[in-house]
């Protein structure tokens, strides 16, 4: 069951965003990194960002009750791409991978980002993670070609984007 978040949340999304980077980002990211991520900080994050306003969504996967998984979504933050819509997270539980919960999160996401104004929409995603490239592109998205690194207190963070059309 797919429901929007509410700040009431933001500790499970919060632990949540992390177990999921710790499981799938191994050998991506520097292991220091995946070490040190805390809770309490993304905690702060979605507090600051539920519950969601306009021109944001964010949606939790539930089953039997417990959240299993997050997506967020909102116009896209690249200078630019400013006429795009932008898929800015989706996690789901380590245990709960392959169960459906990502694909749900991604239908409601592609649906929102139909229903408004976006020709297209981007996401970035760390290079080599395979898994996550399978999935996006079994939803339409492609890489693009572009590329960015963010900087991160223990070295660089490289990242890549990918595309998918909307209309046509």
């Amino acid at each position: 069951m797919l429901r929007d978040a509410r700040p009431t949340d933001a500790a499970v999304m919060a632990d949540l965003n992390v177990r999921a980077w710790r499981a799938a980002f191994v050998g991506l990211v520097p292991e220091a990194f995946l070490d040190g991520q805390r809770a309490e900080s993304r905690v702060r994050y979605w507090e600051r960002h539920l519950p969601s306003a306009p021109p944001e969504r964010t949606w939790v996967a539930e089953r039997g009750g417990r959240v299993i998984g997050l997506t967020h979504v909102g116009p896209s933050r690249d200078p630019d791409n400013p006429e795009a819509a932008e898929l800015y997270g989706m996690y789901v539980e380590p245990e709960a991978v392959g169960t459906g919960a990502g694909g749900a999160l991604m239908a409601a996401a592609m649906e929102w980002f139909r229903a408004g104004p976006w020709d297209e929409a981007i996401l970035w995603t760390l290079p080599g993670d395979h898994r996550a490239a399978r999935f996006y592109r079994a939803w339409g998205w492609e890489p693009d070609g572009e590329a960015k690194t963010g900087h991160i207190p223990l070295g660089d963070l490289d990242e890549v984007r990918y595309r998918t059309q909307l209309r046509g």
